[in-house]
This record gives structure tokens, C-alpha cells and sequence, in this order.
């Protein structure tokens, strides 16, 4: 249920995100999805389509099973989920806290770029998901 309550707030409030009040205790976050590009190209769209997934929590190292080696693992409370298209951007409102914005580019493409934030009551926070392919 908790899921499904913050995803519809986040959907909500998320369509009249102008200069709309932010509730006591959320926060706001708004940016897109930062094309996969080994060579930046001329005339491509600005921002990619996919879904971007709000995972409440912060990334953490896993201890390397090799040494010299460690991966990230991933929060796994999805609170909110939103799918753009090319050049549109996401609009989450959410409780304050840190998330992990993870994007998803349409298929054939198997990247997962994602960027941390934290989100601080009535403050709006500007934040592409980065190029992670070059």
C-alpha cells in the first residue's frame, strides 16, 4: 500500500509541478534522462526516453569477493516510477530522504545509469540521470 500511495502523490502532484506549494515534509525532484553516448553527436535530442524508478535509500559498496574488486548494490524500495518520452523530463514529489533515481532506456539498450539524491522539505532539486556510457 505504501508503494502504491507514493506513487500516486508522486503522479499527482507531479503534473502541475510549476510553482505548486510542496505538502510539509516533501521535496521535489526534476530532470531527464541524459542520453547514452560514447561520442557526444550533434542534433541528437537532449534527453532520452525510458522509466525512471525512485529507490528510497542510498547505494552501497558490496565487500569485493575478489580482491580489487566491488560492486554497488541498489536499494530495493521502489516508491515511485515514471516512463518520459524523448526530451521530457521527470517529476517526482516525495518525502524527504535520500533516493537513488535509476533510469531504464527502451529496449535493445541494457544500461542503468542512476544518480544519488537527497530531497530536503519544500526545496525543488534540478537533477539529470548522467550519461554513464563514455
Amino acid at each position: 500500500m505504501r508503494h502504491g500511495l507514493a506513487t500516486s502523490l508522486a503522479i499527482l502532484l507531479a503534473s502541475g509541478c510549476g510553482a505548486t506549494p510542496l505538502p510539509a515534509g516533501m521535496g521535489r525532484v526534476v530532470g531527464g534522462i541524459i542520453p547514452c553516448e560514447g561520442i557526444v553527436v550533434p542534433g541528437i535530442p537532449h534527453y532520452a526516453a525510458g522509466t525512471v524508478v525512485a529507490l528510497k535509500g542510498r547505494p552501497r559498496r558490496q565487500p569485493p569477493s575478489v580482491p580489487g574488486t566491488s560492486f554497488q548494490v541498489f536499494p530495493t524500495d521502489v516508491v515511485a516510477q515514471q516512463s518520459v518520452a524523448v526530451n521530457a523530463q521527470f517529476h517526482f514529489v516525495l518525502p524527504t530522504g535520500d533516493y537513488v533515481l535509476r533510469a531504464q532506456f527502451l529496449p535493445p539498450a541494457n544500461v542503468r545509469p542512476f544518480a544519488v539524491v537527497t530531497l530536503r522539505s519544500g526545496v525543488t532539486l534540478s537533477q539529470d540521470i548522467p550519461n554513464m556510457c563514455m
